[in-house]
């Protein structure tokens, strides 16, 4: 499969703290992907200020008047340009190498790879309990490793 591009899509409304936290995170593997987009739903908080100290790494801000993250990631997937999308939700911090990972998995299986999911653990619980990991990559993880231990997502 020839090289991917990926575009990844950041939704937020009211969570400052949250996005400040999921921007200081992807700034530091931002080589890894080519494009960043940030959808903000009617902000009442700093998001704006957020937004600003980090405008060097993203290349798109969209604004909704909805609080409605299902139309928000559909405004994110249209304006997206890029091969693969990557959806990250401002609560969460996926490992470093969380984008090699998911793009390492589309290389190997080609085209008959329709998604990749991962592995949510909530970091907020003594024992680090699952969140997440069916959906749409259910059907995949069933057939083929699509998660492990260096996939996981944290969130506070």
């Amino acid at each position: 499969m020839p090289s991917l591009s990926a575009t990844v899509i950041i939704c937020t409304v009211d969570r400052c703290k949250f996005l400040s936290r999921v921007m200081s995170a992807v700034s530091l593997w931002r080589c890894s992907f080519q494009e960043l987009i940030v959808v903000v739903g009617p902000a009442q908080d700093d998001t704006k200020l957020v937004l600003l100290e980090y405008k060097d790494i993203i290349n798109q801000v969209i604004l909704t008047e909805q609080r409605n993250v299902s139309v928000a990631r559909n405004l994110g997937l249209k304006a997206a340009t890029k091969d693969i999308i990557f959806y990250l939700d401002d609560d969460v911090i996926p490992p470093d190498n969380w984008i090699d990972l998911h793009l390492q998995i589309y290389r190997e299986q080609g085209a008959s790879c329709g998604c990749v999911g991962g592995a949510v653990i909530d970091k907020t619980q003594p024992n680090g309990a699952l969140q997440f990991a069916r959906g749409v990559n259910r059907p995949l993880a069933e057939l083929l490793l699509c998660y492990s231990d260096g996939l996981e997502f944290c969130f506070w």
